[in-house]
């Protein structure tokens, strides 16, 4: 009790746990945990994910190697996404609702964004804690924050988030000192 882990300490509902994958295809709607998907030090390949409706993370990867071909996203309660310590590639992505982040980066990671679409979170797309995020076509609608780049730990140093061709409707952007931040 008091925790948001299963009895094996995972937090998603569905957990890749270290695994090869290749042209992945996963689907899950109305999820009650702390993750829909978590991905654990996982490489490969993933053709599509389509999250509908959770409770927090739509999808949580840490440590992993992963190639994302479409991600649509329904109504997370947090973050769309939330990776950490890894390299990560979206090639396709429509985020809708989400409570915090639409992408959230940080602990070292890796992230490239091709043509991503956020529409409703407090912030677009987040790099932390010595994370690199570029993003190379992005629409960002009804976010609070465009773009953040940030040190949230003390034990990481500053982030870097750059990209082009983005459009976002709000004209809010955050970048700590020490952090790189361009568009």
């Amino acid at each position: 009790a008091g925790t948001r882990a299963s009895k094996f300490g995972l937090t998603g509902c569905i957990t890749f746990n270290d695994l090869s994958v290749k042209s992945l295809k996963v689907h899950i709607q109305d999820s009650m945990c702390e993750d829909a998907i978590h991905f654990v030090r996982t490489k490969g390949h993933i053709e599509s994910v389509t999250v509908i409706n959770t409770l927090a993370d739509a999808i949580d990867a840490d440590f992993s190697d992963l190639i994302f071909n479409n991600l649509d996203i329904f109504e997370a309660g947090n973050d769309c996404v939330d990776f950490s310590a890894g390299t990560y590639q979206i090639i396709k992505n429509k985020f809708h609702n989400c409570g915090d982040k639409g992408v959230s980066a940080g602990e070292g990671s890796i992230v490239v964004l091709d043509n991503s679409e956020i529409r409703g979170a407090l912030i677009g797309i987040v790099s932390k804690d010595e994370s690199s995020v570029v993003f190379k076509k992005a629409r960002l609608l009804n976010v609070d924050v465009c773009l953040a780049a940030y040190k949230k730990k003390q034990q990481y140093g500053t982030a870097r988030l750059v990209g082009e061709n983005l459009v976002c409707t709000s004209e809010k952007y955050f970048q700590q000192n020490g952090s790189y931040l361009n568009y």
